[in-house]
């Protein structure tokens, strides 16, 4: 959160200094596109890959095994149009064992509890930024 505090603080004043050293408002973006492609850049070739080989082929594997099964119909075309969403599943509660008794099982809450207070904690950002620029229009 701080980060973020800091990042809106700096980046109004970095931005004039550069408009006005350049005089051209254009600097500001060019500026923005080298930072995005040097972390684009380092994250590509600097960060290593985070499966191991046997896992990583055996994803691709899995990968084009679902690619290839027949699909039809229109239930299929919405599944495939809301496909983007797939991923938030990890955020639904899983089950697990509890204690030695493998037969005992639970719920485990703690990332969707996580994604919860991560979404509150941005609608209180977006709010305080929307607030003040509501007070700086003098609305």
């Amino acid at each position: 959160m701080g980060l973020a505090h800091i990042g809106m603080a700096i980046g109004p004043a970095l931005g004039g200094l550069l408009t006005h050293q350049s005089g051209d408002l254009l600097t500001v973006f060019y500026f923005a596109f080298l930072n995005h492609f040097l972390f684009a850049c380092t994250v590509w070739f600097v960060v290593p890959e985070s499966l191991a080989p046997t896992q990583l082929s055996r994803a691709k594997v899995t990968y084009r095994e679902s690619k290839a099964q027949p699909r039809g119909g229109m239930g299929s075309v919405l599944t495939h149009l809301a496909s983007f969403l797939s991923p938030l599943k990890l955020f639904l509660p899983i089950t697990v064992a509890t204690g030695d008794n493998p037969l005992k099982r639970r719920k485990d809450w703690n990332l969707t509890l996580l994604a919860a207070a991560h979404g509150l904690v941005v609608m209180l950002v977006v709010s305080d930024i929307l607030e003040g620029l509501v007070m700086g229009a003098g609305c």
